[in-house]
């Protein structure tokens, strides 16, 4: 059974502890460890959606090794330090609009990324087959981004709520475009909570 919701709990009061904006850094911790070679290559260049408050850039900044990180969001992303190994940039905009888009290479040097990360998630409308359908058309949107924003032989960790929809989107939409897929549920994510990743290693274009 899973355990009452409790908005204060362990990793909300570790992330104010550590200087951390967001519970979340905690998930991407994991799933860095988890993986390691999401993160290896040098001067990577990363893309990180729905980046507001900012945690997944935290940490991202920490583990980079130089290049370039870019954080989007609608929602305007309040500045970071500027002490991270690799150069960051935030762009208040659509992930879906070709503005968006072509600024996101502009930064790059014109160049694709060769990490996305992204926690975005639907609104939620408390009905729980729609939100899952809803996050499962959110990711197939992810997708397109790679098509377009992912060099060929990257990754991805991208959020998702499983529902019923979920094998089929697993199975006939994602799992064949990478070398290998995972899924992966960070003990941060909450008991209750129907999220986990998809993790994408080695981006077939």
């Amino acid at each position: 059974m899973p355990k009452h919701y409790n908005p204060n709990d362990t990793y909300f009061r570790q992330a104010q502890k550590q200087g951390y904006r967001a519970r979340s850094a905690f998930k991407l911790k994991e799933i860095l460890k988890k993986f390691p070679t999401l993160l290896t290559k040098r001067k990577s260049n990363i893309l990180d959606a729905g980046a507001c408050p900012g945690s997944f850039l935290q940490v991202l900044g920490e583990e980079s090794r130089g290049g370039k990180i870019c954080g989007v969001d609608l929602q305007k992303i309040k500045p970071l330090p500027k002490n991270y190994p690799a150069e960051l940039c935030l762009i208040q905009g659509d992930m879906f609009d070709t503005e968006t888009e072509e600024a996101i290479l502009g930064f790059f040097g014109d160049k694709k990324a060769d990490l996305i990360t992204s926690d975005m998630a639907p609104k939620t409308s408390g009905i729980k087959s729609v939100d899952q359908w809803r996050s499962i058309e959110l990711n197939q949107r992810v997708l397109e981004i790679c098509e377009s924003l992912l060099k060929y032989n990257g990754n991805l960790v991208t959020k998702i709520f499983k529902g019923e929809d979920f094998e089929e989107f697993w199975v006939d939409e994602f799992r064949d475009r990478f070398e290998k897929a995972k899924t992966f549920k960070p003990r941060a994510c909450r008991d209750r909570s129907v999220e986990m990743f998809l993790i994408g290693i080695g981006w077939k274009g």
